[in-house]
């Protein structure tokens, strides 16, 4: 099975294979969690809201945001420690994904990386998927960094890729 692909990284020019291109829109997935989840940090910060704040107290209460849930039941939307956008609500070219990337994790524009990435050690990291679109982003606190985004991948194949594109980064030549 063909698996278009598209990598960016630190010790590499870009890549594409199998007719991904690095300038066309595509579906950045969970990505979007941590660009929001980096706006609040700024905003928390600023004194604008607090990272506990429930989501109710920025909300006009006479505008409903959510359908029913399941049997017509009232649904609570999303609290700023839970979930914070639902996936795939961003669209990016790779290379601007990789520039995000790269400002927040490796230059550290916005200060030190936001709660919404994962982090292992001096790993941070977050991945997910939407549709038929798969995106893994990662960098060390050495400054290695790793970007993948591939369409009718399982979410699991880009992450393996992206975990191995950036454990080959930090092999010593």
């Amino acid at each position: 099975m063909r698996i278009p692909t598209c990598v960016f990284s630190s010790t590499a020019e870009p890549a594409v294979r199998d007719g991904h291109a690095v300038d066309r829109f595509v579906q950045v997935a969970s990505l979007t969690k941590v660009v929001t989840g980096t706006a609040l940090v700024q905003m928390a910060t600023a004194g604008v809201l607090a990272l506990d704040d429930p989501v109710e107290r920025w909300l006009d209460p006479n505008r409903r945001l959510l359908a029913p849930g399941r049997a017509g039941r009232p649904r609570r939307p999303w609290t700023m420690t839970g979930a914070i956008l639902p996936a795939g609500g961003l669209w990016a070219t790779p290379r601007a994904a990789a520039d995000l990337v790269v400002r927040l994790l490796v230059e550290r524009r916005l200060g030190y990386p936001a709660p919404s990435w994962q982090t292992a050690g001096p790993l941070h990291w977050h991945n997910g998927a939407v549709r038929h679109a798969s995106v893994f982003t990662a960098a060390t606190d050495d400054g290695h960094w790793v970007m993948i985004h591939q369409l009718n991948a399982p979410p699991d194949h880009t992450d393996r890729t992206g975990i191995a594109l950036l454990q080959g980064a930090r092999t010593p030549s």
